[in-house]
């Protein structure tokens, strides 16, 4: 992974900047893939698709914001060296939880473009699994109006995915939900190698009775390609 030149973001409702890094080159070494449909690119780091502007507050979608880079390399003198500085504080702009949960209680909505709809739920989903759902890392546990909220946004993908079997499946997974899941997968047929074997675990997994996130166990290269065709959504 190489960074390259800050990007400049500014903020479309109060005007203000904020630097991020950006890549001038990355791989896919190390990458994990999660039974939520998370990729972890340790050397293909992106910037989160929400952001929060450091003057006021407030949490914006990363594609309406203006945007643009440094056009310099190395930082050529001091006030270069403060962008530099601040883009590595920010890396790519990701939120914690709580920042994660107060932007989709901002922007999340009726009006929003089903596309944005589909961004913010993920976020927020993925946001919750890494903090307490298979991929926390510090053992906290959810409140009660946490374990209800992951229970709205889970049934929102299912009303928007009707059609993905595989995903519905460990939708109705991750919700406790595991006779429906099993039912669902035993409706699905004419699935591929790495999808049949992506069900299997997560038929395990429900059998079991366990609703947290895993890493999806795999051999071949060319599997994360299949993952992305088997369950990509808009």
């Amino acid at each position: 992974m190489l960074p390259g030149p800050p990007e400049r973001l500014t903020c479309p409702q109060c005007g203000g900047h904020k630097h991020i890094l950006t890549l001038m080159s990355g791989n896919t070494f190390g990458a994990t893939v999660w039974s939520d449909t998370k990729k972890d690119y340790p050397m293909l780091p992106s910037p989160s698709p929400v952001q929060r502007c450091p003057h006021c507050g407030g949490y914006y979608f990363y594609a309406d914001a203006e945007r643009a880079t440094v056009n310099h390399d190395v930082p050529a003198n001091k006030e270069e060296r403060s962008l530099w500085q601040e883009a590595d504080s920010n890396w790519f702009g990701e939120l914690s939880f709580e920042e994660t949960d107060e932007a989709f209680d901002t922007l999340y909505g009726e009006t929003l473009p089903e596309e944005k709809k589909f961004e913010l739920l993920f976020l927020w989903l993925f946001s919750f699994n890494d903090t307490f759902n298979g991929r926390g890392k510090d053992g906290r546990t959810p409140t009660e109006e946490l374990l209800a909220k992951q229970i709205t946004v889970l049934g929102i993908l299912i009303s928007m995915c009707p059609d993905n079997g595989l995903f519905l499946c460990e939708l109705h997974r991750e919700l406790g939900e595991f006779e429906e899941c099993l039912k669902v997968a035993r409706g699905l047929s004419g699935l591929d190698d790495f999808a049949a074997s992506v069900l299997r675990q997560i038929v395990a997994h429900a059998e079991a009775h366990d609703r947290r996130v895993f890493a999806i166990s795999f051999s071949r290269d060319n599997l994360f390609t299949m993952w992305d065709e088997e369950i990509h959504l808009p």
